[in-house]
């Protein structure tokens, strides 16, 4: 594909598919063996111009479950946080994880779509090795994106059996580089974070990651953030190398 520097990402769009054979179901009466085949899909669309991510599980043809996550900024911001020329630009290659496996299919069609360049499209088996290299960190993003609105009042126990409820639901952390000039704020909804740990962050606008570390932590209603919720960008998670020397005094 032709890039264009400079250019950005309109819309994401992924289809995972898994066909696992169970085994033997039935016997007709000439002999042939029916056999019972478990045909489950997944597809997520993130789209900047319908400001929405679309989640959407097939766990077979009677059974469809689909959630539209609509926010007026927070997608564009997702979307921004990715990296538009080297996003999905390598896999690692190699034999799949699941060769040899034949009882089960997994694969993928991912499809990236640029505001002025060319489409972005590939495809292979579902595995470390046909995945590209960087499909951790994205699924770290979206997922922690998903959280964000994870909570439903209508079945949460402490909405109706009169029990205290927090209104204190934004975690905002306060993370320095290693050069300790400045603080800043990132979002995360990790309550196993804890001041010193050394996270893995999103930095500027180009996909680009760091590792910071939290030096304070604290919840807010959404009216009392100490940072607008949709400019604040989302904690990746905990950084692998947790040894980090530029932090070491």
């Amino acid at each position: 594909m032709e890039y264009k520097d400079n250019d950005v990402i309109e819309k994401i769009t992924i289809d995972y598919r898994r066909i696992t054979d169970l085994g033997p179901r039935s016997i007709s009466r000439d002999g042939a063996t029916n056999y019972a085949i478990r045909d489950y899909s997944e597809h997520i669309i993130i789209d900047r111009k319908a400001e929405s991510l679309e989640h959407t599980l097939d766990f077979s043809k009677d059974c469809h479950v689909s959630r539209t996550y609509h926010s007026a900024e927070e997608v564009s911001t997702l979307l921004d946080s990715f990296n538009a020329k080297w996003l999905f630009a390598c896999t690692r290659g190699g034999s799949t994880d699941s060769a040899g496996d034949k009882y089960e299919i997994k694969e993928y069609k991912i499809t990236v779509e640029y505001r002025n360049s060319e489409n972005k499209i590939l495809s292979g088996t579902f595995d470390r090795n046909g995945l590209p290299s960087d499909f951790p960190r994205f699924a770290a993003l979206v997922k922690e994106f998903l959280r964000t609105y994870s909570d439903e009042e209508i079945l949460d126990p402490s909405f109706y059996d009169g029990r205290k409820i927090s209104k204190d639901k934004y975690i905002y952390c306060s993370v320095v580089f290693n050069d300790r000039s400045k603080s800043y704020y990132y979002r995360t909804n990790d309550e196993t974070l804890k001041v010193g740990d050394i996270v893995e962050v999103p930095v500027g606008l180009d996909g680009r990651t760091g590792e910071a570390r939290i030096v304070e932590i604290g919840r807010y209603a959404e009216e009392n953030v100490p940072h607008p919720i949709a400019k604040t960008k989302i904690i990746i998670g905990r950084y692998s190398a947790h040894v980090d020397r530029s932090f070491e005094r």
